[in-house]
């Protein structure tokens, strides 16, 4: 992936040199032209040889100052390099920062997964429980009336015995 993404930069880099070129290059041309023509066209007889040698040497002046700019701003294979080996470094991180992602989302994952078999496990005691309070609560229930009936029972002998004795 390093490697693709240097010749993807590498071709980059080159691709932007050349266009930056063109288009200094064109701009000149298009500064030469305009003004060739204005010094073709407004050629009087009345300027001299001198005058024509000055303006050719402003222009040869001015096309020095273009070479010159591009010379300094264009990219040198030392700045490519440099370049070439800062943005390796960046990729590098970026796997690196890649790969702890993929680290840590496994980490993720497998505690995701504990955390969903204990909230299984809640859930099975939770039906355990509740059945056993159903359970309970039928038990009870059932003592319940059983008591119930006996103390009617016991309420019904008191009464006979009470209608007994009286």
């Amino acid at each position: 992936m390093v490697r693709n993404a240097n010749v993807i930069l590498r071709k980059f880099i080159i691709a932007y040199i050349v266009y930056s070129a063109i288009v200094c290059i064109l701009f000149f041309l298009d500064q030469r032209v305009s003004k060739a023509y204005t010094i073709k066209h407004m050629d009087t007889p009345t300027k001299t040889t001198d005058q024509k040698i000055d303006d050719l040497t402003k222009m040869v002046g001015e096309v020095f100052d273009v070479v010159t700019f591009i010379k300094d701003t264009a990219a040198t294979q030392e700045s490519v390099d440099e370049l070439r080996k800062e943005m390796n470094d960046r990729f590098l991180v970026v796997d690196s920062s890649f790969g702890q992602a993929a680290d840590e989302r496994v980490d993720i994952k497998a505690e995701i997964r504990s955390v969903r078999a204990e909230l299984e496990e809640i859930k099975k005691e939770l039906a355990k429980l509740e059945e056993r309070t159903r359970e309970d609560s039928d038990a009870v229930g059932s003592s319940d009336v059983y008591l119930i009936q006996r103390v009617s029972m016991l309420e019904k002998r008191v009464k006979t015995l009470e209608n007994k004795n009286t």
